[in-house]
């Protein structure tokens, strides 16, 4: 996940008129429209502008602020981007600029969504993550979970029930909390390696850690422009080999950093889109970058590169067998298989079907969560609704559409194709249709 940062803006600039004539609107005045827009709403949820990378004098005055939600001229300035936008498009665009006003127009109705939302209009699960993020997680009942559970009961020797032997399992990777922070630092410049031979990274891209506690989520990076991202790691709890690879992977390389990084440096710098100067946290383009980064720690690598270094450092560091690599990576692939579970979970929740006490039974049993996370779980939905759909839903339209233009049985054509998604504009109805 990636993080919320600072105070964000106003708006002083309005939309042009719908009447204006289409000649007179570019697509870079819509750009700046929406990029103020979002840090105006901004004011009203501190989470909602992860970064922001854009001009200093965009941001809103701070007086602007009203105490009562200013929904109706919002959601006019919303309204009237996307009609200029819809004028625009009547001259028809072609590869890359297309792309450019698919994500536009999708980021636009998100911000539109999360106007309603701020305004207390009602919502499903399912209607709120339509609204912000484009996508709608598949609904796959009990049965579907249990078919990875019977798979893993398999792979876990012992007696007794599957929960127990599964967290005792996975209790015997925890990394000492004396070495946490080196054997991250070791991981991050492990797969940095293989994603700098893949990739062409930017010249001054730098990533710094550091350690918070209490938080609902392991880790979250905040991107800070010009190539620089930070890493805040919540060492609250125990960390697994699979804890320290996800974040070296997922946050970093070939995740989060490599890909706002990249998105910084193609669409920022080099072509002046400032659109992607600012990263609404609940919106299109959150579900494809937590997509992309759930894919890059899954899928991209091969096993050479995603299982050299816990054979060489990590497993030896735990005192494991390093021969037992591909078990533990075939048991978190499973583990990760679960996670719609956690989507379930939250739906069936937040759209009253289950209570609490049933939320947390059934992250336990479905999702095999260890003892007490499944509070940090409940936590994580209650602060962020419907964002849980986008690691299970992202990783799902990336790793579709890749396979589909032919990465599935070809790893160098899998990370071309890789990094085309970290470089272009992608909206997840866009990846649908494309497949």
């Amino acid at each position: 996940m990636s993080k919320v940062h600072g105070c964000f803006p106003l708006i002083l600039w309005l939309a042009v008129a719908p009447t204006m004539a289409a000649a007179q609107v570019d697509v870079n005045d819509v750009a700046e429209g929406y990029v103020k827009l979002v840090l105006e709403v901004g004011l009203y949820d501190v989470d909602y502008v992860d970064a922001y990378f854009g001009p200093p004098e965009w941001e809103p005055d701070d007086d602007v602020w009203q105490e009562e939600f200013p929904a109706a001229r919002l959601r006019g300035r919303a309204d009237g981007l996307l009609e200029q936008l819809t004028r625009i498009n009547r001259r028809r665009a072609k590869g890359i600029e297309a792309l450019r006003r698919d994500y536009l127009r999708k980021q636009l109705r998100s911000v539109r969504g999360k106007i309603d939302l701020l305004a207390k209009v009602k919502m499903s699960f399912d209607e709120e993550s339509q609204a912000l993020f484009d996508a709608v997680a598949p609904a796959w009942d009990p049965k579907h979970y249990q078919s990875v559970l019977d798979e893993l009961d398999k792979l876990l020797p012992g007696d007794g029930d599957l929960y127990w032997r599964f967290n005792e399992y996975r209790i015997k990777f925890t990394v000492p909390q004396a070495k946490l922070e080196d054997t991250l630092t070791k991981a991050i410049a492990a797969y940095r390696r293989p994603t700098r031979a893949h990739i062409t990274l930017p010249a001054n891209e730098d990533a710094a850690m550091t350690f918070v506690f209490g938080r609902p989520w392991a880790a979250a990076l905040t991107y800070q422009g010009d190539g620089f991202s930070l890493v805040e790691v919540n060492s609250s709890a125990p960390f697994g080999v699979a804890d320290v690879v996800r974040i070296a992977r997922h946050e970093i390389y070939p995740g989060h950093h490599t890909h706002l990084g990249l998105l910084d440096q193609r669409l920022v710098k080099d072509r002046g889109w400032m659109e992607f100067s600012i990263l609404p946290l609940y919106s299109p383009l959150a579900l494809v970058a937590e997509g992309l980064a759930e894919y890059g720690h899954y899928d991209l690598l091969d096993d050479k590169e995603r299982l050299g270094f816990e054979r060489s450092v990590l497993l030896p560091l735990v005192g494991v067998d390093p021969n037992q690599a591909k078990v533990y990576d075939k048991v978190m692939q499973l583990k990760s298989a679960l996670d719609g579970a956690i989507v379930e979970a939250a739906r069936r929740y937040l759209d009253g079907k289950m209570d609490a006490a049933q939320t947390e039974e059934w992250l336990r049993r479905y999702s095999l969560a260890g003892p007490g996370a499944e509070m940090g779980l409940m936590q994580f939905i209650e602060e962020h609704r419907s964002y849980i759909i986008n690691y299970t839903v992202g990783r799902q339209l990336v790793k579709d559409y890749i396979n589909h233009h032919g990465g599935a049985t070809d790893p160098g054509k899998r990370w071309k194709l890789f990094q085309t998604l970290l470089t272009t504009p992608r909206t997840p109805s866009g990846l649908l249709a494309h497949r």
